[in-house]
């Protein structure tokens, strides 16, 4: 049995919602689903920072949570490796201490998701450690990453697009690591566990 769309909205629309992103509010919205307010999510930047000293060379890699789900784009990101002539490595059910240590080894992160990411805290995690980061041009992500001043967007599902992406970064260590200390800050500034709960914490006083 699936629930009519209607009764589904009469269940959500009773309650005050939360989402994580503008975009995914305006498709919810579009859809008669009910958004009370944005509230990005926010990741422990005491945890997730950069150690600088861990690296050696330039490494490429992501994580995520579920490999095997298309939606998560590693088959598109499989491909655009080829085609740029590079390999990175894919870190997925490990404790959330070998995430980190793995991120701040990394020069480069890339987030590849194929679908409207209600945020992709992958994304926020590894600009938190100092990562340049390139992702699909799909919601979350597109709230997190500032094309060219953050990071780098490219279309979902686009292998061409990815490979170039990923060479630029390769091939341009002066904007690359631009790129990776502005979204450092952005996080710091804007993505945090404090400023996440602050806002909550807004939110719900203006419900009493």
């Amino acid at each position: 049995y699936e629930p009519s769309p209607d009764w589904f909205k009469a269940i959500v629309n009773k309650t005050p919602t939360v989402t994580f992103n503008p975009t995914s509010a305006a498709i919810l919205q579009r859809h008669g689903i009910r958004v009370d307010i944005v509230i990005p999510h926010g990741i422990d930047t005491d945890f997730f920072k950069p150690d600088y000293s861990k690296r050696d060379g330039i490494t490429i890699m992501t994580h995520t949570a579920w490999p095997e789900q298309p939606t998560k784009g590693m088959h598109i990101l499989s491909r655009a490796l080829g085609i740029a002539g590079v390999k990175a490595k894919c870190w997925s059910g490990v404790p959330r201490e070998a995430i980190r240590d793995a991120l701040q080894t990394a020069t480069i992160h890339i987030f590849p998701s194929t679908y409207q990411e209600m945020y992709g805290l992958v994304g926020a995690e590894a600009m938190a450690c100092g990562c340049a980061c390139i992702a699909s041009d799909v919601a979350g992500c597109r709230y997190q990453i500032e094309n060219g001043v953050r990071g780098l967007l490219v279309p979902p599902r686009d292998p061409q697009a990815l490979a170039k992406a990923i060479r630029y970064m390769l091939d341009n260590p002066i904007e690359r690591e631009q790129m990776a200390q502005t979204g450092l800050a952005w996080v710091q500034q804007n993505g945090t566990l404090e400023i996440m709960g602050k806002r909550y914490e807004a939110f719900y006083e203006q419900l009493q």
